[in-house]
């Protein structure tokens, strides 16, 4: 929770002090986080997703466009994410709209991806 001493910190600029630090003393993936998302009939659904960018503009996952998930979020583009640092006794909240990257993104990213990865 932040504090009124700190309460004006840019949340993105916290966000990313508190990622650098979990990337130092997590031991697995400091970039994981939980996804929730919710089916047709409104029931919810969470899995573990990698971010791989945050900024400003959101955080950023890559995921087959034939997934549960990705079925789920074009019926409801609202999801949440939660990051949690056991080490650093500290979780993150994230709630908002999600929208696909530009199409020369996802394929760079997925060029970028292992061979047994792809298949």
């Amino acid at each position: 929770m932040l504090s009124k001493q700190n309460s004006f910190v840019d949340p993105m600029k916290l966000f990313s002090e508190w990622l650098h630090e979990a990337e130092k003393k997590e031991l697995n993936d400091p970039n994981a986080a939980a996804l929730s998302t919710a089916d047709e009939s409104g029931y919810p659904n969470v899995r573990i997703v990698l971010i791989k960018k945050a900024n400003i503009n959101g955080f950023i996952f890559f995921t087959n466009l034939n997934s549960q998930k990705s079925m789920e979020i074009q019926q409801n583009k609202r999801a949440a994410l939660c990051f949690h640092w056991k080490s650093l006794e500290r979780q993150v909240r994230v709630r908002g709209k999600v929208e696909a990257v530009p199409p020369d993104e996802a394929d760079e990213y997925f060029a970028s991806r292992p061979y047994l990865s792809k298949i």
